[in-house]
């Protein structure tokens, strides 16, 4: 039996156990979150953990409290022998069976044996072990993957905002798009209540179309103006305007507020962030959809003075979740009540208006009208559903599909959720949409129309749809 007790963050001390662990007892097999403890920082709480590895399969990492004390105690018991590494590390002592003492008598663990520990003698003994051994850094480095692995994997979407929003007395959530909606629903769910003060501020769709009540930017700039000594959080997400996020990070700086950036995709990893006097404005948090992303954007970005993390894209986990709960034989019925043989193929719109200029190379009508030829030649005898995105009019999306495609039958759905359309469909087309994402992780067959795109165009793109891209 291993039993670490620690506390002061998991990144920042705890990760000293999963050394010491790796070290002593071999790789880690399994684990499990038992609890968690905000005691130290806002983005590193202390975890208590169960583990198994390949020499010991009863470890334990206990987290404590540090506002109350601080700790950093390891207690090793074997059949014959136990181990005590207390005082700040400075001292092991050693217990040893013993036959026939006690009261009653029996067979007990005696202390036999202490050593003090000198610091600089152990950083020593340290420096000489690293240069003996040649896979000693590796390994080192194996184990920040290993702690990245145990805080990160095993937290669902709202615990580790959770960990987040809670910190904070007041929490700011500025939405204008529709990618943004889930935002919205997780925020409000990871908010305890009677904890925080919420205030929501919408401009652009969002406050046309969400029945929600809210704030305008002017009033919430002014609420910011006024209690700038709260400890407040500001939330953004992934905007289409990114003048629009600008102005509220700078907002966010010049008050004092911290604020968190949420990417729903794997593109314009700078353009949402501004530059002042030649040097980008980052949010305190940045959350990214997944180890791609994060990875593209610390290709170029060296900086760290702010935390990234990994959120999954919100609308593709939506996605994903809710397609594992559909019933099988209800798809089979949606499809019948579409066609009996043909094949299903959903098309999803990108979010631009239909007479967008092409400053991509192309735009939705573009692409309608290769799509009239393309599917003349092979796909005459399928059935297709359009899904027009949030932003678009649906009356004039049907109207220009009547005039592009007279060969095909086919309908447009904007109110079946997309989760459905995808699943009951056979391929899934569109332009650049993350929810060709989603598809993908569904196992559909999917196919990225991007005809004649510019440089523009192939930065608007993104590395999971590049491999199913018709440019031509």
């Amino acid at each position: 039996m291993v039993s670490i007790k620690y506390a002061k963050g998991f990144f920042h001390n705890g990760s000293h156990a999963i050394d010491f662990i790796r070290y002593f007892f071999g790789e880690i097999l399994e684990y499990k979150i038992l609890k968690y403890t905000n005691d130290y920082i806002k983005h590193d709480p202390s975890l208590s953990i169960f583990l198994k590895t390949k020499k010991a399969d009863n470890i334990f990492i206990s987290s404590l409290d540090e506002r109350y004390f601080t700790l950093f105690e390891i207690e090793i018991i074997t059949e014959k022998l136990r181990i005590i590494i207390d005082k700040d590390h400075s001292r092991i002592r050693f217990f040893e069976k013993k036959n026939n003492v006690g009261n009653p008598p029996g067979k007990r663990l005696i202390e036999s044996k202490e050593i003090s520990v000198n610091h600089d003698i152990s950083i020593t003994n340290i420096l000489k072990n690293s240069q003996s051994k040649k896979d000693f850094t590796s390994e080192i480095f194996k184990s920040e993957e290993k702690v990245n692995e145990i805080f990160f994997s095993k937290f669902d979407l709202n615990i580790r905002l959770i960990f987040l929003i809670n910190q904070y007395e007041k929490i700011y959530l500025f939405i204008s798009d529709p990618g943004e909606y889930n935002l919205l629903e997780l925020v409000l769910k990871s908010i305890e209540k009677g904890r925080n003060k919420f205030v929501l501020i919408f401009s652009g769709w969002a406050k046309k179309n969400l029945k929600i009540k809210f704030k305008s930017e002017d009033e919430a700039e002014n609420m910011i103006i006024e209690d700038r000594k709260e400890n407040s959080l500001l939330i953004l997400g992934s905007k289409i305007d990114f003048s629009k996020t600008h102005k509220w990070l700078k907002i966010s700086k010049k008050y004092k507020i911290d604020s968190a950036f949420f990417f729903n995709h794997w593109k314009h990893y700078f353009d949402h962030f501004p530059v002042v006097k030649k040097k980008r404005i980052y949010s305190d948090y940045i959350f990214f959809p997944d180890k791609l992303a994060l990875a593209s954007f610390k290709k170029k970005e060296k900086r760290s003075d702010f935390v990234t993390s990994i959120m999954p894209q919100l609308e593709i986990a939506r996605i994903l979740k809710k397609s594992r709960k559909l019933k099988p034989a209800n798809i089979r019925n949606l499809r019948i009540s579409l066609t009996k043989k043909n094949k299903i193929i959903l098309f999803l719109f990108d979010p631009d208006p239909i007479s967008k200029s092409m400053e991509s190379g192309y735009n939705s009508n573009s692409i309608i009208n290769y799509l009239k030829t393309f599917i003349d030649k092979k796909h005459t005898d399928c059935f297709f559903i359009f899904r027009p995105h949030p932003r678009q009019n649906n009356k004039n999306v049907k109207e220009m599909l009547k005039k592009i495609l007279v060969n095909c039958k086919w309908k447009v759905d904007y109110t079946s959720d997309v989760s459905t359309l995808i699943a009951l469909s056979d391929e899934v087309w569109g332009s650049t949409t993350i929810l060709l994402i989603a598809a993908l992780k569904l196992k559909k067959k999917i196919l990225s129309f991007q005809i004649n795109r510019n440089k523009l165009g192939i930065e608007s793109s993104n590395p999971y749809i590049e491999p199913f891209v018709i440019d031509k």
